[in-house]
């Protein structure tokens, strides 16, 4: 029951970084019209679908403003998740031993911030992280002001007609060669 639980949380909150994604890369348009063009269907098939969690976080981090608690929030939700999700006991992994010998009679537990996810106590402070989250990426997250730069294409100038790139040669073109802005047809 709780493994169903952290990973029906994981995959509510894998989908709402996809949505966030779809907003950032289809703007002003709703998801239920979007589905219905084959562009936007090609981009959640082979785009969206293979990104992992940590790599839709990743990409919003740089173009949303995103607290360091709940990204890193999400990234602790993440690793739990992996741990119930791929092993039947995730006490046994790696990441849950003790370092050293463990001391006689005293469980390993799979922990999450320092509870015992399998207690109440770790699973309401789960469920809190969680709520957190849904409260950040749906009423509260803002688009940075200033995000990295983005490398354009040139632009078009339109004294220059259609198909003509407006640039300039850093040298004065000489004898024998093309004249680039001339249209000879």
């Amino acid at each position: 029951m709780i493994r169903g639980e952290i990973v029906s949380q994981y995959t509510l909150i894998d989908d709402l970084l996809a949505t966030k994604l779809c907003e950032y890369f289809f703007p002003g348009k709703k998801l239920i019209s979007l589905w219905k063009t084959k562009r936007f269907r090609r981009f959640n098939y082979y785009i969206l679908e293979r990104l992992y969690l940590s790599h839709k976080l990743a990409f919003l981090k740089e173009v949303y403003h995103v607290p360091k608690n709940t990204a890193s929030a999400i990234e602790e939700i993440n690793a739990l998740r992996n741990a119930v999700a791929h092993a039947f006991f995730p006490e046994n992994l790696r990441a849950y031993q003790i370092k050293g010998r463990p001391a006689p009679r005293r469980p390993i537990t799979v922990s999450y911030k320092g509870l015992d996810i399998f207690t109440v106590a770790g699973m309401q402070r789960f469920k809190d992280d969680c709520v957190n989250v849904y409260e950040f990426l749906v009423l509260t997250i803002k688009r940075r002001k200033n995000p990295a730069k983005v490398i354009r294409p040139p632009q078009y100038s339109p004294a220059q007609g259609r198909g003509v790139v407006a640039f300039s040669l850093p040298y004065p073109l000489s004898p024998g060669t093309i004249d680039l802005t001339r249209d000879e047809s």
